[in-house]
């Protein structure tokens, strides 16, 4: 045997030893947080926010694209803010699940005695579904989150919360071009 070839030799089994061993230190990834509900954006067709004692109510348009405000004078509401909601409707990821069956004596400590949001939402050919959202997290980074009906307890991000009460405490409504006032 050749000092040559010994020498290949020992490269490839330096080469296949290195990948064997960044094959074994590589990491996995963990899996996606669990999906609270899923349904299609599209499907959405009424939306009902309860939050801070004040409750806002939202329709789509026959066109499928306009969302308006369901009051008296049905305004339109403002596309820049309402764009994203019904994709954030549409079944947010969860920072995990709790608990798949928590005990309903518990409940009260997520804050379900007095929900601090109830979501409604229609759906397309008269399906409807309630979302209730308990209280902040210790850590302050998430809610406590479950579907009426349902009994799995979800952590969902603070974020979320936010985005959807803002819709009660700052509404998507259009703002006028100023009219002039004479001097």
């Amino acid at each position: 045997m050749s000092f040559r070839f010994t020498l290949i030799l020992i490269g490839i089994l330096v080469l296949l030893g290195g990948v064997a061993y960044v094959a074994r230190k590589t990491p996995t990834l963990p899996p996606p947080p669990p999906q609270t509900w899923d349904i299609d954006l599209m499907t959405i067709d009424k939306v009902v926010v309860r939050y801070q004692g004040k409750k806002m109510t939202f329709v789509r348009g026959e066109d499928k694209s306009t969302w308006y405000f369901d009051e008296p004078e049905r305004g339109e509401v403002n596309l820049e803010r309402w764009s994203g909601v019904p994709l954030l409707l549409s079944g947010p990821r969860s920072k995990r699940l709790l608990e798949w069956t928590p005990d309903p004596a518990k409940l009260p400590e997520y804050g379900f005695n007095r929900p601090l949001m109830e979501i409604d939402m229609g759906i397309e050919g008269g399906g409807s579904g309630t979302i209730l959202l308990g209280d902040k997290t210790p850590d302050g980074g998430a809610y406590y989150l479950m579907i009426k009906g349902y009994t799995p307890l979800y952590l969902v991000d603070y974020t979320w919360v936010d985005v959807i009460g803002r819709l009660v405490t700052e509404p998507p409504r259009l703002t006028g071009t100023p009219t002039p006032t004479p001097p």
